[in-house]
């Protein structure tokens, strides 16, 4: 009778454990990039994130630079303006992100994404856009609405380039859902 009594409240908390788990993980924002038409969900890489410079820095001075923040910080060199940081712990991601913030080269900070297959998809300051639904002007208008430089653009794509220390992705979103409105 004693160990059915302890079962009982046992399973009791591991449903309640469950349906607490399962809507922490419904409720976090799922990030997605679009090609052409295909939604594609895309999954964040813990305590990994995206430096964009502004101008080309000394790769070996910034790279000593961030290490002695906290030693325990590795950077990758994707091109000579793009790094991928590792923080190695949640615990600093925050603090360190909020102190490169604040380095004036630096001009975004992004999380580091992955595909479901596991593909690195690091996205920076700069998107790379196709607008078939709607004219040239609805363009311009969504650009000065949204605060978007063009740097590029052609008959099948725009390069366009958010405002430092903006969201690239969520940017991306709202272009594609005004460029639906329009």
């Amino acid at each position: 009778m004693k160990m059915k009594n302890f079962v009982i409240p046992v399973l009791f908390l591991l449903l309640v454990l469950g349906i607490i788990f399962s809507f922490s993980v419904l409720n976090k924002e799922q990030n997605y990039y679009y090609a052409f038409e295909e939604k594609i969900p895309l999954y964040t890489v813990e305590n990994h994130y995206v430096l964009r410079y502004d101008t080309i820095p000394a790769k070996e001075a910034e790279s000593l630079k961030l290490k002695g923040i906290s030693p325990e910080i590795s950077l990758s060199w994707k091109d000579e303006k793009t790094a991928i940081v590792d923080l190695t712990t949640k615990r600093a991601s925050v603090d360190i992100i909020d102190y490169l913030k604040r380095f004036e080269n630096v001009y975004s900070i992004q999380p580091l994404f992955k595909l479901k297959e596991g593909l690195e998809m690091p996205v920076t300051d700069e998107l790379v856009i196709g607008f078939s639904q709607i004219n040239e002007e609805e363009i311009r208008d969504l650009h000065k609405l949204l605060k978007i430089t063009i740097l590029e653009t052609n008959s099948v794509f725009k390069h366009l380039r958010v405002l430092r220390g903006a969201d690239a992705l969520k940017l991306l979103t709202n272009i594609r859902k005004k460029g639906r409105e329009l």
